[in-house]
């Protein structure tokens, strides 16, 4: 039960980062090392999939146990497709910021588009799975 209640929590905690826009200030990122060079290709795929509204592929990426439950549940996807569909025509993704938190690392991809300029924070394992999707406000130029 207390598994289920955690799925709860990453989905709400998900949707509710989904469905506000810029939840937040996004972490404060820098140019990608070295290590961080394949999590940064990843993060740019993904990201075209998104803009591309491939979300098959999306589905296909290798997620943590946590983030799969709840794309599986098919309620994420929704949220992702109407977010991109709300930010109008895509414009420009610009370089790759790279940044740490406990023991996460996340890329952030600043996006031009049409409607709405964001960051698309998504963050990794160590594994390199992706553990989380979120928008923050725009800190590209």
């Amino acid at each position: 039960e207390a598994t289920f209640m955690k799925k709860i929590g990453i989905l709400m905690t998900l949707a509710v980062m989904l469905l506000s826009g810029c939840v937040k200030e996004g972490p404060e990122g820098k140019a990608c090392p070295e290590d961080q060079a394949t999590n940064a290709a990843t993060a740019k795929d993904y990201a075209q999939t998104l803009i591309d509204h491939d979300y098959d592929t999306a589905l296909t990426y290798n997620y943590s146990a946590e983030m799969s439950d709840v794309l599986n549940n098919g309620k994420m996807i929704d949220l992702l497709k109407s977010k991109v569909d709300s930010f109008g025509e895509f414009k420009e993704m610009q370089a790759a910021l790279c940044s740490s938190e406990e023991s996460k690392h996340i890329i952030t991809l600043p996006m031009k588009f049409s409607k709405q300029n964001f960051n698309l924070n998504i963050s990794f394992d160590g594994e390199g799975k992706i553990t989380g999707i979120t928008f923050s406000e725009f800190t590209g130029k």
